[in-house]
């Protein structure tokens, strides 16, 4: 393949002696310079036209490839599912301990999930619609079967599908009116399944004990209040 170069100027030493020759050569056609001077690139491009290709480092800079990536990676982004925004900065381990509670809140008394939640990293609480206050020993006992949820190292996965196909899974009469078209649904093991867009562990196993530390009760809603022990 033929190709155009050109010898450029040889740099004088401060002692006077000259280096090494090297032949700094630019050519069309895809073909490498070994030219790493700015200034040496900068009249390149004068004197051959700005489609040369400059070669720097042996590598040669390709912007069209540079929007190629940028391109497919928006490409990428929009084939992702489309979720709600999340305000909020939560603590992983915290926030999967209130799915866990949520879940054995259902499974005990058969009331819904809480609907009014402060999740914090030192300590917790949920509100329950009950019709009765619970006693001393079924507080216990949710204590306990929330703690036996997690020491058996569960995996909490997620997985996209649309409303048709979680309303058989989950409970939707939680979600907002805005709600996107597509549901994260988080599963841990076969214990509990959630719609939800927040931050969860990996593993139960990651939580920690979980500890009621007050409740209370009144006009037919239970208060638990809670905290993570590492």
């Amino acid at each position: 393949m033929s190709c155009l170069g050109r010898m450029l100027p040889q740099t004088i030493r401060m002692d006077g002696s000259r280096p090494p020759i090297r032949k700094k050569l630019v050519t069309n056609n895809y073909n490498p310079t070994f030219c790493r001077n700015r200034l040496y690139r900068l009249w390149i491009k004068l004197f051959y036209g700005p489609s040369t290709q400059v070669y720097r480092n042996s590598k040669r800079i390709n912007v069209h490839q540079k929007y190629k990536k940028e391109n497919n990676a928006q490409i990428i982004m929009e084939q992702q599912p489309q979720l709600n925004d999340h305000n909020k900065q939560e603590y992983p381990p915290m926030h999967t301990a209130e799915h866990l509670l949520n879940a054995t809140m259902v499974k005990t008394f058969g009331c819904p999930r809480s609907r009014n939640a402060h999740i914090e990293k030192k300590k917790s609480k949920c509100d329950y619609e009950l019709p009765t206050c619970p006693t001393e020993e079924q507080i216990h006992a949710i204590e306990e079967k929330v703690n036996e949820a997690i020491d058996r190292h569960l995996p909490v996965t997620c997985e996209f599908m649309t409303h048709e196909e979680a309303k058989s899974i989950v409970d939707l009469s939680k979600l907002p009116e805005n709600a996107s078209e597509t549901l994260r649904i988080v599963r841990i093991g076969d214990y509990d399944a959630c719609a939800c867009i927040g931050q969860h562990v990996e593993n139960t196993s990651e939580i920690g004990l979980f500890k009621i530390i007050s409740y209370d009760y009144a006009d037919g809603k239970l208060r638990l209040r809670f905290k993570l022990i590492k």
